[in-house]
């Protein structure tokens, strides 16, 4: 299990703390992975057309993914460890619209070679 802990709310132009520990499973994958990285995301999720379902019969949002901002780091092969990020001032705050969204998140990744990466993702509402 990966357990990711990071606060729940940030204002932009702040720093965040946040820490990670593996357990389980996940720790026996750490002696093969490339190692374990932390990453903090800002995306924005534009709607672009709404795609007909017939056999539910609602409308389904056709996504696009526009990423604002990735800053990551390579954190070694530990089964713990803290992290903190830097959110810039001048990206936008999360916000949830009917046609946009804006995402800020934090993922936690153990990079497998030759293999899917177990990952944890958590959201932050910045403001």
């Amino acid at each position: 299990m990966i357990e990711l802990k990071v606060p729940a709310n940030a204002v932009r132009g702040s720093r965040i703390s946040g820490s990670y520990s593996i357990t389980g499973e996940e720790l026996l994958l750490l002696k093969d992975a490339r190692g374990v990285g932390v990453e903090l995301k800002c995306s924005i999720d534009n709607a672009k057309a709404r795609l007909p379902d017939k056999e539910m019969g609602l409308d389904e949002l056709m996504l696009e993914l526009h990423e604002l901002h990735n800053d990551s780091r390579v954190l070694g092969k530990e089964a713990s460890g803290n992290f903190d990020f830097d959110l810039p001032a001048d990206l936008p705050a999360t916000y949830a619209g009917k046609l946009i969204a804006v995402n800020w998140v934090v993922v936690v990744k153990i990079d497998l070679p030759m293999k899917m990466d177990k990952h944890r993702a958590c959201r932050i509402v910045v403001g």
